[in-house]
């Protein structure tokens, strides 16, 4: 049994961290959206190596794909959302109550955007061991580690 707590935003940073790192893999001409792609194929070629259950490790990946889909669902509303700040903003004629239908449409797309990642988090909990919770991770913990560093310095 291991004493290390598996904290379901790690997934998320080990995720990002992936794309990341596909990033800086020698690929050329790939666009963001195929490095993202790619770090996902790496992630779920990891996860069917840890988790040994056919059954199971198909469920995990379907759970990263719908992850996946997520972070490039929640990409496109923050590229809508700052161009629509901009036209706002650009507006003079712009109200305080447009700011604040911005600002209420901004917090329910957090929301939702948390509520969305929560579920898949605990899906992902209850199908992964312990062992296999710490594997995923610790096979990523200096890559985060340096993520997390790197975007603080930003």
């Amino acid at each position: 049994m291991s004493s290390y707590t598996f904290a379901p935003t790690r997934l998320l940073a080990v995720a990002i961290v992936c794309a990341s790192l596909a990033a800086c893999g020698g690929k050329k001409n790939m666009t963001p959206a195929d490095e993202m792609g790619a770090a996902f194929d790496d992630f779920n070629a990891e996860v069917r190596e840890v988790v040994t259950e056919p059954e199971r490790a198909d469920q995990v990946v379907a759970l990263m794909e719908q992850l996946e889909q997520q972070l490039r669902l929640m990409q496109n509303r923050i590229n809508a959302r700052e161009a629509d700040f901009r036209k706002l903003n650009a507006n003079y004629d712009a109200t305080e109550e447009d700011f604040k239908k911005f600002s209420e449409r901004v917090a329910r797309e957090s929301r939702e955007n948390k509520e969305k990642a929560s579920t898949t988090y605990r899906k992902l909990y209850r199908l992964l061991t312990p062992e296999e919770r710490d594997a995923l991770v610790k096979t990523r913990s200096k890559a985060v580690t340096a993520a997390v560093r790197n975007l603080e310095a930003a």
